[in-house]
């Protein structure tokens, strides 16, 4: 039976086994954060309430709170929050440290096989679903690439100048969009108290794209489309909110304060003449 290169089966293997790792430390936050649900409660007092800011690809913020407690006689400290949290907005991390101020006393829940181990809110968070999230994404592009490559190593009509051709795109593709809006949207809805339209909007259009791209990959081409059209407006409406609505102070600065809108009205015009040639096609059938 004809198969993809060793190489490229390999690789797409590997892709999918970081999947299951990531599945996998989901899994033990998850066991984490359930457990120590039932472990008993006594008073911690807090030492210190600070903010960390973590500078990359993008800034983002951690709270960070020490605090003290006393189990038998034996006084403990620990940083723990919670199993699972993550680096978010500064809304995120104001909010979690306005829940502990500096001499306050709060319940935190420690371990009665090991005092050292303490935590102050139980309970599943963020970090799971980022990693039962981002793990699935990576099994799936793994399953869906090694589907077409085995598809076209079995047919070789399928590989033109190149690059492999098919007819439609798989299923797992626009299942793929659907998780990944669905994972902003989750993202969004834990680490902002104020309704962040750009995110939102992009959520729903990952959303949609997803289901247009499944249903036209299972045939049903009409309603695919329409909510292709559907990502397509959110798209641009994103866009928009974000060069004319002033949303993002960075962008406004002088070097790109004019190259951003010049961009985004350059789609807008794009978008609206794809959509009068096709309110012009469809009205001269």
């Amino acid at each position: 039976m004809n198969q993809a290169p060793l190489g490229l089966r390999v690789f797409l293997n590997l892709f999918g086994l970081i999947g299951l790792i990531a599945i996998g430390f989901g899994g033990w936050t998850l066991f984490q954060s359930l457990r120590c649900e039932h472990w008993p409660v006594t008073d911690a007092r807090i030492l210190t309430a600070t903010i960390s800011v973590n500078h990359g690809k993008s800034t983002t913020y951690s709270p960070n709170v020490d605090y003290t407690y006393t189990v038998a006689g034996q006084t403990y400290e620990s940083k723990r929050i919670a199993y699972g949290q993550m680096s978010s907005s500064s809304d995120y991390a104001r909010r979690v440290l306005s829940r502990y101020s500096v001499g306050a006393t709060v319940p935190t829940h420690y371990n009665p096989a090991d005092p050292t181990q303490a935590v102050l809110e139980p309970g599943v968070h963020g970090g799971f679903w980022i990693c039962l999230i981002v793990g699935t994404i990576f099994i799936l592009f793994s399953r869906m690439f090694l589907q077409i490559t085995k598809k076209a190593a079995a047919n070789p009509g399928m590989v033109r100048d190149g690059a492999i051709r098919t007819d439609r795109p798989p299923p797992l593709f626009g299942v793929i969009f659907m998780i990944a809006g669905v994972s902003i949207f989750i993202a969004v809805l834990n680490t902002s108290t104020t309704p962040n339209w750009p995110a939102l909007g992009a959520a729903s259009m990952f959303a949609f794209a997803g289901l247009g791209i499944f249903l036209w990959s299972l045939g049903v081409e009409g309603i695919g489309k329409f909510f292709g059209w559907i990502a397509g407006v959110l798209f641009m409406g994103v866009f928009n909110f974000v060069s004319f609505g002033h949303y993002f102070p960075a962008l406004h600065a002088p070097a790109i304060s004019q190259p951003f809108p010049i961009f985004t009205g350059f789609f807008d015009l794009v978008f609206l003449l794809i959509f009068f040639k096709w309110v012009y096609d469809r009205t001269r059938v």
